[in-house]
């Protein structure tokens, strides 16, 4: 696994650079949301913004001026690369194992989708990283352009202070269980909780439809579970001993699939789990390092990897769309 730690500046340029191209020149309609920003898009040079979120309209009003709405698909597709990269950079221990992960886990692929959700979490990635530094100002800061991106972001504020609270992080393997456990079992009674969430944001989610208990995302439910089962059972084994970045993991983990098991129930969580999961995957291979001599750990990466690309496949074959087959360069 050594070699994945070599001419890391050439390797993060590389994937930089490849996966900037990949969604900036992608063809015309490649993406399900593509027809629907476009109609946004004149809708804001008509001085029409309807409810979205300011920084979004100013961006597109900027890009009316140099290129058009392709100029907007160039400028979320590198914005919501700088997060990402810049977060991998500064935390996970195997590059390409957290690079892995972020695109087999359709992260990537869904900055296709949800541009204004897609620069939110690049902007958020910045903030988690002002929050391990317990830097609030920053922290702030980048909450609060992520939210003027997408409003939902203005949520994560919550992380600060489970990251840098004492008490919090010296029982969040109790507080963990307990909320998991409940959200499993009450996860149904939490669609007027969510109602009332919802009813604070002016009915911004509206549109999403509050559907019964196993009606979507039950699949991505399982993934994360399994997920943040394997980071649980590794972080009580080495709790009185956790690194900090290890207790970070458990936090963003912890978040995530609390999320989306209520995406059961309740879809729009999906899209508020996003912003714990991408700091999640990323950060993952760092628990392995830590708890797995050498041999095992080559074993316990190709058990992961196997099973985010059969995930990835899957994806690809069922809710991606549009996406497959990818045409690149035909505008």
């Amino acid at each position: 696994m050594h070699l994945f730690k070599k001419d890391v500046r050439i390797m993060w340029s590389g994937c930089f650079l490849w996966l900037f191209i990949l969604g900036a020149f992608r063809a015309e309609g490649i993406g399900a949301d593509y027809y629907s920003y476009e109609q946004a898009y004149y809708l804001f040079l008509d001085k029409y913004t309807t409810s979205y979120e300011p920084l979004y309209v100013i961006l597109n009003l900027i890009c009316s001026k140099v290129g058009g709405y392709r100029s907007v698909i160039v400028s979320v597709s590198f914005l919501s690369l700088v997060g990402p990269i810049y977060y991998m950079i500064k935390n996970t221990k195997l590059p390409v194992v957290s690079m892995w992960f972020y695109i087999t886990m359709g992260f990537y692929l869904w900055t296709y989708i949800i541009y204004r959700q897609a620069i939110a979490i690049s902007f958020l990635l910045f903030a988690y990283e002002a929050a391990q530094k317990k830097k609030p100002l920053a922290f702030i800061l980048f909450i609060f352009i992520a939210s003027s991106f997408h409003k939902i972001a203005i949520l994560a504020i919550i992380i600060y202070p489970v990251l840098n609270i004492k008490v919090i992080r010296d029982n969040l393997i109790y507080i963990s269980t307990f909320t998991v456990f409940c959200t499993l079992v009450l996860r149904e009674y939490s669609i007027f909780l969510l109602k009332s969430i919802n009813g604070l944001f002016g009915e911004r989610f509206s549109y999403y439809e509050l559907k019964g208990a196993n009606s979507g995302g039950t699949s991505l439910a399982i993934a994360y579970f399994c997920v943040f089962l394997f980071i649980f059972m590794l972080t009580v084994r080495q709790q009185k001993k956790m690194r900090r970045k290890n207790s970070n993991l458990l936090v963003f983990s912890f978040f995530m699939v609390v999320c989306q098991i209520i995406a059961t129930v309740f879809p729009l969580t999906n899209r508020f789990g996003l912003f714990f999961a991408v700091p999640t995957f990323i950060l993952l291979p760092n628990i392995v390092e830590e708890n797995f001599t050498s041999g095992s750990k080559t074993a316990c990466y190709f058990v992961l990897m196997s099973l985010s690309f059969a995930f990835f496949a899957f994806y690809l074959q069922g809710s991606a769309g549009n996406l497959v087959p990818y045409r690149l360069f035909s505008f």
